[in-house]
């Protein structure tokens, strides 16, 4: 296994330098963020920080570098929960993997596990779902994280939706790789640290 290399950046010291990498691209999109904003007490799973907090997008994101076993995915989504549910967030997303170089479904290095509150009282009081990336709106260029980068789960502009027949819909935004996101990707992948 390799070991993270502690790294600095803006005024932060990362454990890792993909999670420095991570901010280098939330800053390459003017995303405002916090890293390690607030510890939480998982009782029998010890204590938990996780790794940003977007207060734009009341997301908490955790990143690690490969694809966590069955039993430390299932660990890791205790942890989310109680997280999210501490910082009143939307949700919580799990990231593992590289930062991509392309469209995330080709490279598939980015790739998200959603750990969300439930409204309807689901299992566990939650839900959660796998392969969301970060996309942009194809109309407003509005940022998020949606499932398979569909765009159409945003609430930004009924101008990205079209009538195919009456009453219903198709949306114009598959789009985790618009020419903003690889540019940030890129400078991401690419940044050099002291």
């Amino acid at each position: 296994m390799v070991q993270p290399i502690e790294t600095r950046y803006a005024g932060c010291l990362f454990r890792s330098r993909l999670e420095a990498r991570w901010a280098v691209f939330y800053d390459c999109l003017g995303i405002d963020w916090r890293y390690e904003p607030e510890g939480f007490d998982c009782l029998d799973l010890g204590w938990y920080l996780p790794d940003f907090w977007l207060p734009a997008f009341q997301f908490v994101i955790e990143i690690k570098p490969g694809y966590p076993s069955e039993e430390e995915e299932g660990i890791q989504i205790q942890k989310l929960r109680i997280a999210t549910e501490g910082l009143r967030a939307k949700c919580g997303f799990l990231f593992y993997g590289d930062i991509p170089r392309s469209n995330p479904a080709e490279d598939y290095c980015e790739s998200a596990l959603l750990v969300c509150p439930d409204p309807t009282g689901g299992f566990d009081g939650h839900w959660q779902d796998n392969a969301h990336w970060w996309c942009e709106c194809p109309c407003c260029g509005q940022l998020g994280i949606a499932f398979n980068g569909r765009t159409e789960q945003f609430k930004c502009c009924e101008g990205n939706k079209w009538e195919v027949s009456p009453g219903q819909f198709r949306h114009h935004g598959i789009n985790p790789d618009s020419p903003r996101l690889l540019r940030a990707y890129e400078a991401a992948r690419s940044e050099r640290f002291q």
